[in-house]
């Protein structure tokens, strides 16, 4: 499902009215009408409760005009609580205010009308949020801001309408109050900011309604930020055929561990696997050997020349020899930052001729020249999570966290690669401008490892023929489904990577049943 940024649903709806002839108030009437809806299948007894509008002065302020005569005209009890005085409305706005025959409106402009205000909504049964929309940015302030905080403490349900008030809708970042919706309503396409955190954990629900803007213009826009859906991963996922054996099914050569740190190798090959890959060549340090052998029996162990118990320079020979049998190279998980490990790396992303997926230390160890990376010859998947991708772009941490969208698709382009930008709602950028939003996921996978499983699900796609853009679409998207499947039943404390591997097979299997 395409997402849009302000900008472009602006321009969609000025073309709508003028390019179609279908009017600002038209639009405000179908907004309203889709709303209530969504509400409707909300509050089941929305008939038996009383219903708290408030409004703002923008076109926000008249969506919630339209839903508070419409469900007026239900016979349902509204009271509209408007944060401006009438003077202030405009236009499309203005007219649907004067519309609202026989609803009571109460004009909220200090503190004793706000504390009334509160004793009243603290009996209503719903909450309608329709105090600004997407054009906001910034924080709210007098008023505003009073009015933001009775609705978060009153207890009640809350929807917002299109965009809970206060958060930025490019961005998701909240600089100051804003509304904590249970559902979100929002019209024709959501909005990036519901998608990106913290925006996405204050519009709770998102429910997307059409409110008939063309089709041929949604498309015009050429949009290239793209939610990421289950029948998305279930067209690119790869069959596989009767007569396939291990050597067709995905061959991955893991580069990875070093003393103290195979756990990550141990992680990422036995995700691979998990995940389909027919055979796993893990390529690591010689004193090392003997542990792919004694805990995943499955993976063929390659020992290489190593110094102080990482992977040395002089593996290159050995490794290019490898990678000539693999389809596809993961390279970084426990691989220290060894100088010689870092020489190594750099030679093996200048050489490589089948397609990378770069993680973890293999990241941090071409952080200090990111250029080599317009040296590879063939495709690169980077994934950092957000202080690796400070490393790599030098970037501080907290921008690069209210920059998602931004910086992973310029350092996509600039590198040519595919990036994905780990976090709440994970962010692949391709070389192309294409960027995707992952939905899957819950606060359960922040635990070591979870990472190192991604990099091999990922890996394991490549290398069964999927490219860059969807190996690492599906791959997130795959790596959240089994951290939800898991948390059905352990909850979001006390995962395990390791766990987490085991439900990668029931995830793929939940979503090619659906195909």
């Amino acid at each position: 499902m395409k997402t849009a940024s302000v900008e472009q649903i602006q321009r969609l709806d000025r073309r709508t009215i003028h390019e179609f002839g279908i009017s600002g108030l038209e639009l405000m009437e179908r907004a309203g009408k889709a709303a209530i809806r969504e509400i409707e299948k909300f509050c089941r007894d929305l008939r038996k409760r009383s219903v708290a509008v408030f409004a703002g002065k923008g076109n926000n302020g008249g969506d919630g005009f339209v839903i508070a005569r419409l469900l007026s005209g239900r016979k349902i009890n509204v009271t509209v609580y408007l944060l401006v005085p009438p003077s202030e409305l405009r236009g499309d706005a203005r007219t649907n205010y004067l519309r609202l025959k026989g609803v009571v409106v109460r004009l909220i402009t200090g503190t004793a009308d706000l504390e009334f205000a509160g004793k009243e909504v603290s009996k209503a049964g719903l909450i309608i949020d329709a105090i600004s929309g997407t054009g906001f940015k910034g924080k709210f302030a007098g008023i505003n801001a009073e009015a933001v905080k009775l609705i978060n403490n009153s207890g009640r349900k809350v929807v917002s309408v299109d965009v809970p008030s206060g958060i930025n809708c490019d961005t998701g970042v909240v600089d100051g109050p804003a509304v904590r919706a249970d559902m979100t309503v929002t019209f024709e396409l959501p909005k990036t900011g519901l998608l990106l955190y913290p925006g996405a954990e204050y519009a709770g629900k998102v429910v997307t309604t059409s409110i008939g803007i063309p089709e041929t213009l949604i498309k015009e826009e050429k949009i290239n930020v793209e939610l990421i859906e289950e029948r998305m991963v279930a067209e690119c996922l790869p069959g596989r055929s009767s007569d396939c054996h291990k050597g067709t099914a995905g061959r991955v050569l893991a580069i990875a561990g070093s003393a103290g740190m195979t756990g990550a190798g141990l992680l990422a090959c036995r995700s691979a696997l998990r995940t389909g890959s027919g055979l796993v060549y893990w390529a690591l340090p010689e004193s090392l050997y003997v542990i792919p052998a004694i805990k995943i029996p499955e993976v063929i162990s390659e020992p290489m020349p190593e110094t102080s118990g990482a992977l040395d320079r002089k593996a290159r020979k050995e490794i290019f020899r490898i990678a000539e049998k693999a389809d596809v190279c993961l390279i970084g998980p426990g691989l220290g930052q060894n100088r010689e490990t870092g020489l190594l790396v750099k030679d093996i992303i200048a050489g490589l001729r089948i397609p990378a997926v770069i993680d973890a230390d293999g990241l941090n160890l071409i952080a200090k020249d990111p250029g080599v990376l317009k040296k590879c010859r063939s495709s690169l998947i980077l994934t950092p999570h957000p202080g690796e991708m400070s490393r790599l772009t030098r970037i501080p941490m907290k921008q690069i966290q209210v920059r998602r969208i931004e910086i992973a698709r310029s350092f996509a382009q600039k590198y040519r690669v595919t990036l994905v930008l780990k976090g709440a709602h994970t962010v692949i950028a391709g070389k192309s401008g294409e960027v995707y939003i992952n939905p899957t996921g819950n606060p359960g996978m922040a635990t070591a490892g979870s990472g190192d499983v991604l990099s091999g699900i990922i890996a394991s796609l490549v290398g069964q023929g999927l490219k860059p853009e969807p190996a690492a679409f599906c791959g997130v998207y795959l790596h959240g489904l089994s951290g939800d499947i898991l948390s059905e039943k352990l909850g979001d404390r006390g995962m395990l990577a390791g766990d987490l591997i085991e439900k990668i097979p029931i995830a793929i299997k939940r979503v090619i049943t659906k195909k």
